[in-house]
């Protein structure tokens, strides 16, 4: 073990050991710290991490280890490389295939959005939208899902989120075909891409928006169809999503007003998943409410703006969860 110790401890961010795959050459330098002491370099990149090294870590009781940020995109595409086989080794805990689904969705999702027109988006928001089809895939692996999802509101982990949801709505109402689920976890994903397009300090905002800042807002889905449009995305599913996931079948949505006879049935199933993610999910300004309390207002104060028989169905799929 080098002596190399960390300058700036604030610069590195913690990883689950169990992140860490035996077998495979690290993407860049791991760092531990034991209690009491300062973080020291265990392992350079380039080298082999094996089970050997795991078993020494869980003995001398290492749980996390640390990675620096200016490492973190190398770290981001080892995790998604690993992604589709880790999540499908009948080996490992449900639990434990989850969390890694989530942890490598959270670095990925905030880069995307960030500038989700930039090149290779497409790709790795297609893998990751294949492997929550993949591992969601029942009410089992759904239910150990919601058990993980973040409570503090980020648009990257909300965006996560409504992908699951999406995905397992979809299913609930009798959807099957592998290309529309991959196509809706790929719409959840990128829903809300055009808020990147809206001032930080208004999408972190405490409190009610004045009227012109919410004009400002409202036009996220409009920016997020023009980045999908300049980035050459096709699928119809994910450009419908994107554009009408806030319309309203009572027409009191936006940004086109539109009403229940112009919105097709992914648009009508993304604005109840969306909606029940932003009530439940805590902000700085308010703590989030329960699921039950989430679904009464759907169900009652959003009574003829939500599709009633997906609504059903979203609720029937929360219960048995």
């Amino acid at each position: 073990m080098s002596d190399k110790t960390l300058e700036q401890e604030a610069t590195f961010f913690p990883v689950a050991l169990a992140m860490l795959e035996p077998g495979k050459v690290l993407p860049c330098e791991i760092w531990i710290r034991h209690e009491g002491k300062k973080p020291v370099l265990y392992r350079t990149a380039n080298l082999p991490f094996t089970e050997e090294h795991r078993r020494r870590l869980i003995e001398a009781g290492v749980r996390h280890v640390y990675i620096s940020f200016e490492e973190a995109g190398a770290w981001n595409r080892y995790l998604e490389d690993q992604l589709r086989d880790r999540i499908s080794d009948p080996s490992r805990p449900l639990e434990e295939r989850t969390r890694i689904l989530l942890d490598t969705a959270a670095p990925l999702m905030r880069e995307v959005l960030e500038n989700p027109a930039a090149p290779g988006v497409k790709e790795r928001v297609g893998n990751l939208a294949d492997a929550i089809v993949h591992l969601v895939d029942g009410p089992e692996a759904f239910s150990t899902a919601v058990q993980l999802l973040e409570h503090d509101y980020y648009t990257y982990t909300h965006c996560t989120h409504v992908a699951i949801y999406l995905v397992a709505l979809a299913r609930e109402t009798g959807i099957d075909s592998p290309d529309v689920l991959a196509s809706l976890g790929r719409a959840g994903l990128m829903h809300d891409c055009g808020k990147c397009r809206v001032p930080r300090e208004l999408i972190n905002k405490p409190g009610k928006f004045t009227p012109e800042e919410w004009e400002q807002m409202k036009r996220h889905p409009v920016e997020g169809s023009r980045i999908l449009e300049e980035a050459g995305w096709k699928d119809e599913i994910v450009r419908e999503v994107c554009l009408r996931h806030h319309e309203r079948l009572d027409g009191t949505g936006y940004p086109d007003g539109m009403t229940d006879r112009e919105l097709g049935r992914f648009t009508r199933m993304a604005a109840i998943v969306d909606a029940f993610d932003a009530m439940t999910t805590d902000r700085s300004y308010q703590k989030g409410m329960t699921g039950f309390e989430a679904m009464r207002i759907i169900h009652g104060k959003g009574k003829g703006k939500y599709d009633p028989q997906l609504v059903r169905e979203f609720l029937g799929l929360m219960i048995r969860r």
